[in-house]
């Protein structure tokens, strides 16, 4: 079912699956939210990549992680030792009947609204990222750039030292001419 399809209902647990399906785990009205942890994705994940940023969020939920090995349980407890991880041991009614039968921590009763706020600002920051990415690569591709690149290089070479040497009077006195709020007819 999809989440809008289930407003209005009340659940004792919503699951969510993995990292990427955790932005909508709060859209789901229940007394416990958990999060089905498999692999620590962040760790596999470019720096840059948004993707990182989601998923190192969806591990610091105020939620129960269920891992799906004893080596995740592990490095969960040792990121989060406050929180309640539990181990998938093949059967999940039993890790369910678990979680059931203890109240969740005062943290993980945090309003829905402010963690759904939180999804929504890091949508926008995975969208305006990727724009600004897509824009930078734009620029890569424009010859001029390439052009302006490979000059500038040229320029800081050793080869061209002299050179530099030699300019560094000129530039600086340039620059103090060009700079705003000088007088410029001195």
């Amino acid at each position: 079912a999809a989440v809008s399809d289930l407003a209005g209902e009340q659940f004792d647990i919503a699951i969510a699956a993995d990292w990427r399906a955790a932005r909508w785990l709060f859209e789901v009205a229940a007394t416990r939210h958990v999060l089905v942890v498999g692999e620590l994705a962040h760790e596999d994940l470019h720096p840059a990549d948004t993707d990182r940023v989601l998923a190192t969020v969806a591990i610091n939920l105020p939620v129960d992680l269920i891992a799906t090995s004893a080596t995740v349980a592990d490095e969960l407890r040792a990121m989060r030792p406050e929180a309640r991880v539990f181990l998938a041991t093949g059967e999940a009614a039993g890790v369910l009947d678990e979680i059931r039968a203890t109240p969740p921590p005062a943290d993980a009763l945090l309003p829905r609204r402010l963690v759904a706020d939180l999804s929504a600002v890091l949508i926008a920051f995975r969208l305006e990222y990727t724009q600004a990415i897509s824009a930078y690569e734009r620029l890569e591709q424009d010859e001029l750039v390439r052009v302006g690149t490979a000059i500038r290089s040229a320029y800081r070479s050793d080869r061209m030292a002299p050179l530099r040497r030699r300019a560094s009077p000129i530039v600086v006195r340039a620059k103090r001419r060009l700079s705003p709020g000088e007088d410029s007819s001195a």
